[in-house]
This record gives structure tokens, sequence and C-alpha cells, in this order.
């Protein structure tokens, strides 16, 4: 197995994704106020392989400008076959702090590789060594990307959630939200057209 160098966009799972077959990205987001949590759910179908999904990912720390408002990404622990540490420090819109997430990642492809699932967990808090003083941690990052072959092409899929930052209003979050992860996967389909 290879590993994965990025737990970015890391959100819980909403629904099975839809998906429209026209290529354009099918997108769903949500606030559970009663969880406090905020959740997203998009996919698109694309013309990359499992294999060269994860290269992408694997090549975060390079170059993440595929990631929307991705500033750095950077490996906390020397990477495994499967398994990835990371830090991932976003742009936020002014006047908000950069915002920061601790993750790890951990990738298991099927056995021909035409399938790939990408789980990403929080750190603990305790684990987190310091966090910058210029950035707001986003709390308690979960989600998985998958990515399976469906007929000539394959289908991508991006699950994920956190927690509600409560300095930022409700509506200009869901904004945000809905904005970064289209344009993330507008950004993956240029890269492989």
């Amino acid at each position: 197995m290879k590993g994965i160098s990025i737990g970015i966009l890391t959100l819980a799972m909403l629904a099975s994704p839809a998906f429209s077959d026209d290529g354009e990205v099918s997108l769903n987001f949500s606030i559970d106020d009663n969880e406090r949590i905020w959740q997203v759910n998009a996919s698109m179908r694309i013309q990359m392989t499992p294999v060269q999904f994860v290269t992408l990912l694997d090549r975060g720390p390079e170059n993440c400008e595929w990631l929307f408002n991705c500033k750095e990404v950077i490996l906390l622990n020397p990477p495994t076959d499967n398994v990835r540490v990371i830090a991932t420090r976003l742009d936020s819109p002014w006047p908000f702090s950069d915002r920061i997430m601790y993750t790890k990642s951990t990738i298991s492809y099927n056995s021909d590789q035409s399938h790939v699932l990408i789980t990403i967990t929080p750190i603990p808090a305790d684990e987190i060594k310091a966090l910058p003083n210029d950035a707001v941690m986003i709390t308690n990052p979960s989600g998985q990307w998958q990515l399976s072959k469906s007929d000539e092409d394959y289908l991508l899929s991006y699950r994920g959630r956190a927690d509600i930052d409560p300095s930022i209003p409700k509506f200009l979050l869901k904004r945000q939200v809905e904005k970064s992860t289209k344009a993330t996967f507008e950004n993956i389909r240029k890269l492989h057209e």
C-alpha cells in the first residue's frame, strides 16, 4: 500500500454521494446545531485512477495548490506505507486567522487498485506539539476520500466534518466550505485533463 500525505478536506458521511453524469461537482452541505458540527459531501466523475490520486496527495508537502486556499502541508511524523500524520494550513478570509488542522490519513486499496479509500481522523489535542500563534485549529476534523472505477471513468467522492467554529457566522462558514470544496474538486479535474 502506498501512503498518503494529506488528510486535507476532512468531513463525515451525510448520505450516499450523488453525482451528475456531465462531470459537474455534486455538493451537499449542512450544519447540525445540536451537535455543533458542519458536514460536507461532494463527488464527481473524473479520469484519474486511484494510484494517480494518491500520488497527487503524496505531493502535498511540495505543492498543495490543488487544495483551495492551502498555504502549507507539513509531514509531522516519518511516513509509513499507508499512514501519514500531517498539519494542513488553510488561508482564511479577512478578518479571520488562518485555520490549521492536524490529521492522520490511512489509505487502503482493493486488490487490483481500482478502488482507494482514504480515511481521515483527527490527531488528539494532547499529541499536538505546538499550535502557531497566527492560526486557529480546526477541531475534530474527520472524513474520507474514495475513488472507484465506474463504467469508463472513476467516481471521486469526499465526505467530511468538523466542529463549528463559533467565531465564524454560519452563513459565511457555509459559503466558504461550499466554495472551497467545489474549487478543490475543480482543481483536481484540471490537473488531470
